[in-house]
This record gives structure tokens, sequence and C-alpha cells, in this order.
């Protein structure tokens, strides 16, 4: 199975990331979830996490076995 996840909204889930994005601290954010999507859907096929902006993109992300990871690129959104 695949899936596509919007990860700022899946983020807000997230108590841990939701209280660094609350905090303005979206690249320490983004690590707590794709850990956690690491760790719910292991081997439940291909999985890509979008996050909204490029401007996100820009800082060293770690390595996630598994996983794609995707950033917007205005004027789209992660729900486009």
């Amino acid at each position: 199975m695949n899936y596509i996840i919007d990860g700022f909204n899946l983020g807000h889930k997230i108590p841990a990331a939701e209280r660094l994005l609350k905090d303005g601290l979206v690249e320490k954010a983004i690590p707590v979830i794709l850990t956690h999507v690491q760790g719910q859907f292991q081997k439940s096929g291909q999985i890509i996490v979008v996050f909204d902006g490029q401007e996100h993109g820009n800082f060293h992300l770690p390595h996630f076995s598994g996983l794609k990871v995707k950033f917007s690129r205005k004027p789209q959104t992660a729900d486009d």
C-alpha cells in the first residue's frame, strides 16, 4: 500500500512535534514527525511525506529509511 502524508497536518497531532511547531522550531519538528511516520508505517509500502514550503527544505535532513520527503513549491501547498 502507498501513502502520501501531509507532514505538518500530522505534526499537529503528535504532541512533541506540536510543541516544536508552536514554538516556531520547524526544523526540529520535521525529524520528530518523520520518526513517528517511520515507526507507524514501517514495511507498509511507499510512503511520501509532503511538507508545506520550499523554504523548509534548505537544511540538512537525516535519512529516514523507507520514506520519501518532499517540500511543496510556492504557490502550491502540501494539500495540493
